[in-house]
């Protein structure tokens, strides 16, 4: 346990206190309250900006290392490298429109603290980046708290604002459009996605707005181009639109027909300077499991130095293809083991080796072979104690942490938790029991 927050258990479980009701008196906007007001974790979590920053500069570093490896290890044959992922013929020429030109860095890191330090567990390399509505505003409501707030100035706390960062990163990704003005943002889904995902949506919308922004939301069907610019037909009020962020990624467009006409529209736009499509579609790939795999793939051992192997054994978990050469040892470690889908997101399709038999891991390890995985070394991250407000009672979680990156550096962060004795995959879509947290710096 951290030194924060050791001391911040110790005023909670106080006679009297409040602070262990400061989650609870936190006033959060409606629609963030909707969604996300009865999933907070009963208390913020802490890490020091020391080592926040030398994270940073490792997952920097990381980054550098992902967008390298077509060229790297294949010659920068993009095809090559989409074969290897497991890339279909169709979704790797989608994934080369407006070239193969290395990403934005836009994303964000999922990562464990081990009770030594952070563990990268996955890098989401996309645009669609869930989180930034709870990352910046959640921590803003806990200063408004009389009792959190006197905590805070008494150690030093502090947090980065990740939807003004977002914000800053979408009007300056416009300015080649707007030429200074205020950018008009477009967050588009693919066909037929929209009213699956707007209440998960509506919260980023309303931050964007909040920061200045035209922020709309619409569909790949809703978009038009006319009178020398992309319009949304869903919204006839919409002004003319400058910057599109995509929502979608290349699977949803190989699956409905008509998209890849739809997405073309976009495309020529932004090769025509009309408008700026954030982010590529290429983008999604860095963000690819096997991507990882890679990283620790014997046979490009000598493509990385050796500062460069050390970056990557300190920093991620060690990551294996499931193409036949790691069998033997995958059946006989399961207990050590997860499998993960290449492309999956939310914890879908993962298999924790501990906690299935050995007839579903191999049941499972031949699944994922056909579809494209990896098996990756377990992570037991560190417990966080968390003081129940009612009861007093001190349980046990386990948490992801995420840090959110932008080509201006570091974004903020944001936690998500589970009981630590709860199902080995912390996300919202995968446990009802998952709560959300906020995280604060602690000033050296």
């Amino acid at each position: 346990m951290d030194r924060t927050t050791e001391l911040y258990l110790q005023e909670c479980q106080a006679p009297g206190s409040r602070l262990r009701h400061a989650v609870a008196d936190a006033e959060l906007p409606p629609v963030l309250t909707r969604m996300s007001g009865h999933r907070l974790l009963a208390r913020p979590l802490f890490v020091p900006e020391a080592e926040l920053r030398g994270f940073e500069q490792d997952v920097d570093a990381l980054f550098d290392l992902l967008v390298s490896l077509p060229t790297r290890l294949f010659d920068g044959d993009h095809t090559r490298f989409h074969a290897t992922l497991g890339v279909g013929v169709r979704e790797s020429a989608l994934l080369s429109r407006l070239g193969a030109c290395p990403p934005p860095r836009y994303g964000r890191t999922d990562m464990y603290h081990d009770g030594d330090g952070f563990k990268l567990l996955e890098f989401n390399i996309v645009s669609q980046l869930g989180g930034i509505d709870r990352a910046g505003r959640l921590p803003s409501a806990l200063m408004g708290v009389p009792s959190f707030a006197s905590f805070a100035a008494a150690h030093r706390l502090g947090f980065t604002d990740t939807g003004r960062q977002v914000a800053e990163t979408l009007r300056t990704a416009g300015l080649t459009v707007t030429h200074g003005r205020e950018p008009v943002i477009a967050l588009v889904e693919a066909p037929g996605e929209l009213d699956m995902y707007r209440r998960s949506w509506e919260p980023l919308q309303e931050l964007m707005r909040g920061y200045g922004l035209d922020f709309r939301l619409g569909e790949l069907p809703d978009v038009q181009v006319r009178d020398g610019g992309l319009f949304l037909t869903c919204e006839p009020d919409t002004p003319r639109v400058d910057v599109v962020l995509r929502a979608f990624g290349v699977e949803q467009i190989c699956g409905v027909p008509e998209s890849e006409s739809l997405l073309e529209l976009i495309v020529h736009a932004h090769q025509d300077g009309r408008v700026v499509l954030w982010t590529p579609m290429g983008s999604e790939l860095y963000g690819n499991k096997g991507c990882l795999a890679l990283l620790h793939d014997p046979a490009f051992h000598g493509a990385f130095s050796s500062a460069e192997r050390a970056l990557i054994d300190r920093l991620v978990p060690w990551t294996r293809a499931l193409d036949g050469r790691v069998d033997e040892y995958a059946r006989s470690h399961r207990d050590e083991l997860l499998l993960k889908p290449n492309d999956g997101s939310n914890g879908t399709g993962v298999v924790a080796g501990w906690q299935v038999s050995d007839g579903a891991w191999v049941a499972a390890l031949a699944s994922g072979r056909r579809a494209g995985a990896v098996i990756q070394r377990r992570v037991v991250p560190r417990t966080e104690p968390v003081v129940d407000p009612l009861s007093g009672k001190v349980t046990d979680w386990h948490a992801v942490w995420g840090m959110y990156i932008t080509p201006a550096g570091q974004a903020g962060c944001n936690g998500r938790a589970l009981p630590a004795e709860a199902a080995a995959v912390i996300g919202f879509g995968a446990s009802p029991e998952t709560r959300t947290a906020a995280v604060f710096t602690v000033e050296d």
